[in-house]
């Protein structure tokens, strides 16, 4: 028996265990590489929206009412829109993504210009499909998803998400008046800012806020109110000052 074809055998696989190895650790590079950018492109992004923040309290400070009409159109609403200059001073002092349960012509587009310009998601949830297929337009876009579905209940499952996500702001505003309370209750630890549409005295009979004990769960609880108008006057936004710390709610009216 000849050894000459064995040892050319031998060298043969010798190639292929060092091509096989070369191969692996090139992967392997590839891999870490491929990590590290994606890390560093998710810092970026980040450290983007953190320098947005940061350049929209000064605003807020600064020039209160130029960021403000920034986002809402004159004159202003007073009715179905009289949430719209909390939700701008909310989202833009928060970090997290927005949720939206019950969708409005004034809150949704709005939201959506906010999430664009702070590079958040926002997800809004309505259960009327044809007042969802007024911003069907929203799907194909990076930012906003809408939804209809029959409730509000676990919102984050349905969206295959963690379901203690931690929201930047949730604004609670649909049609189930009574159920609205409890529903703003369960983001009392989930949200930075939860916001509920139509809090005044006048209609507690219908939405029983008080009633339900919408504050109990929260560590502050301020009001908000479109007719006290001296925060435009001075430039300043001292009514939010409780909106500075995690687990607030906001009753608008």
């Amino acid at each position: 028996m000849s050894l000459k074809p064995y040892a050319s055998f031998l060298e043969f696989n010798m190639n292929n265990r060092l091509i096989i190895c070369f191969g692996a650790i090139v992967l392997i590079f590839l891999v870490l590489i491929y990590k590290e950018s994606k890390s560093n492109f998710q810092n970026l992004n980040k450290l983007r929206t953190i320098t947005i923040l940061k350049n929209n309290d000064i605003d807020l400070v600064q020039n209160a009412n130029d960021v403000v009409l920034k986002y809402i159109n004159l004159p202003f609403d007073y009715g179905y829109g009289s949430n719209s200059i909390p939700l701008v001073v909310a989202s833009l002092m928060t970090s997290g993504d927005l949720l939206e349960l019950g969708m409005g012509k004034f809150s949704t587009p709005l939201l959506h210009k906010l999430a664009a310009d702070t590079n958040k998601q926002v997800v809004s949830i309505d259960t009327d499909i044809n007042w969802v297929n007024n911003f069907a337009l929203y799907n194909k876009t990076k930012n906003h998803k809408v939804y209809c579905w029959p409730s509000f209940d676990q919102v984050e499952k349905k969206l295959g998400i963690e379901e203690n996500k931690l929201w930047g702001i949730v604004l609670v505003d649909h049609i189930n008046a009574t159920q609205r309370a409890f529903d703003a209750k369960k983001y009392a630890n989930r949200a930075e800012i939860v916001l509920i549409h139509d809090a005044e005295k006048t209609v507690e009979h219908g939405y029983q806020y008080e009633k339900n004990k919408i504050r109990e769960p929260f560590k502050y609880v301020c009001k908000f109110s479109v007719f006290s108008l001296t925060y435009v006057k001075h430039g300043n936004y001292k009514c939010f000052s409780c909106l500075s710390k995690e687990g607030a709610a906001l009753l608008t009216f």
